[in-house]
């Protein structure tokens, strides 16, 4: 199945064949493996995982984290957030839930790092122009991301933010220190200081970093 979806997304001829092939991605990513005792694993060749995202061209994923609301290539006033429409929802989500998957150290290099962390948060001040959307301080890092408490399909903004805080999470977890200290610390901080909506999560992410 992965050599077919490879050959999918090299063969692509269209932006739309391209993201077919995109959302098969992640299925790759589930469980794959059972131990002795029974146990599922997820695990992917770290050279598998450079062959898929070569497959799928970095600068396609950095498009779809970079698409703008219609109405904001427009406004005469770019520093006013608007919040997301629909279609930017869902090509930033799918965008997301590919790169979450990819966590063996070395499959992006320190610049698609700090190109994917730029959008994230560019992504997590746009959700805070949101007012339907609420503050989720309580709500633990962990549980942001846990498989058993699924953000709802229905809720695309919350599902968006669940997907940021989770790239977030595996590039603190799986960098480099000096890619950590270079790309990931000073949008951490800027966040905190714009007040995002996900502010007391990044500040728990800052303290176990």
């Amino acid at each position: 199945m992965e050599a077919t979806c490879v050959n999918l997304l090299k063969s692509a001829k269209s932006d739309n064949e391209k993201l077919a092939g995109l959302l098969i991605v992640p299925k790759l990513f589930e469980v794959t493996s059972s131990d002795n005792d029974g146990n599922s694993s997820r695990h992917m060749d770290q050279q598998l995982q450079k062959d898929l995202l070569e497959a799928i061209d970095f600068n396609f994923l950095k498009r779809m984290l970079s698409n703008k609301n219609k109405a904001d290539s427009t406004s005469d006033e770019p520093h006013v957030l608007t919040p997301l429409s629909t279609e930017s929802l869902a090509l930033k989500s799918a965008a997301l839930n590919v790169i979450a998957c990819f966590g063996e150290e070395g499959v992006f290099n320190s610049s698609q790092i700090a190109q994917i962390i730029s959008s994230v948060e560019e992504i997590l001040v746009s959700l805070s122009a949101d007012d339907d959307l609420p503050n989720i301080e309580d709500v633990s890092l962990s549980d942001t991301v846990s498989a058993e408490k699924p953000v709802e399909e229905s809720d695309d903004t919350a599902k968006l933010l669940s997907l940021c805080m989770q790239c977030l999470e595996n590039f603190a977890r799986n960098q480099e220190k000096q890619v950590i200290e270079d790309s990931l610390m000073p949008s951490l901080y800027r966040l905190v200081v714009k007040q995002s909506k996900s502010s007391k999560n990044i500040w728990k992410l800052l303290c176990t970093t």
